[in-house]
């Protein structure tokens, strides 16, 4: 019960909180082992929903009839939907997810580490070209980024709410820019610097990762281009 209070007041009273944490001192194993024992649960019951609906998607593609067959179509694309179609015949359907399942298990806690590695580079990365590291190391972006990762547990459960109809995606977008914001607050309190600097950083985080996936999606869209050209 104190971890779910604790959990609770970091995600609704965030400066107090990982000001506390950081007077505490926490080692950086204890900091991970809360994070992969909150987030890895959460992790796989993503993960397989995700692979569900992909499967589902993908059985759509391939169906002989309709699917992305009488999409190409009805778009007028220049590929003719019988070759579509005989291309789809050839791939193959995907495992269920009960085969699939020990994999994901696997996959999850390698998905949280990524997660967690990821996010600690580039706001450090982003936090010390805005000038609030100084003479802190790593290691104390490390702490903050899975104390803060550990708190936005509550995010991650509250974010399968975007798999309701209509309005599911607009509660799952606002909650996602808060615990994305919430990461400031925790480096801020492990880095000694202002709030609003350590919130820019991952602000600045995500500006960069938006210009790296658009560049991406802009290459691969014109190789695209040029070979159906």
């Amino acid at each position: 019960m104190s971890l779910l209070r604790n959990l609770w007041r970091g995600a609704f009273w965030p400066t107090r909180t990982f000001g506390q944490r950081a007077l505490e001192a926490p080692p950086l194993r204890a900091s991970l082992g809360t994070l992969l024992l909150l987030r890895t649960p959460l992790a796989l019951a993503s993960m397989a929903l995700g692979y569900w609906g992909f499967r589902r998607t993908w059985g759509e593609f391939l169906r002989p009839e309709g699917g992305l067959a009488e999409w190409i179509g009805s778009q007028a694309l220049p590929i003719n939907p019988e070759d579509w179609r005989k291309i789809c015949a050839e791939l193959p359907t995907l495992p269920g997810l009960g085969r699939v399942l020990p994999w994901l298990v696997l996959l999850a806690p390698l998905s949280v580490l990524s997660l967690w590695l990821h996010d600690a580079v580039w706001d450090h990365g982003c936090l010390w070209m805005l000038g609030g590291v100084k003479r802190h190391s790593f290691r104390a972006t490390l702490i903050a980024e899975a104390e803060a990762l550990s708190v936005g547990s509550i995010g991650a459960a509250a974010g399968f709410l975007g798999y309701l109809p209509h309005l599911g995606w607009v509660i799952w977008v606002a909650i996602a820019v808060w615990f994305w914001i919430l990461r400031g607050f925790a480096l801020a309190a492990w880095h000694h610097c202002p709030v609003w600097k350590a919130i820019a950083a991952t602000l600045f985080h995500a500006v960069l990762a938006a210009c790296c996936l658009a560049v991406l999606f802009g290459l691969c869209a014109t190789v695209l281009t040029m070979a159906l050209a």
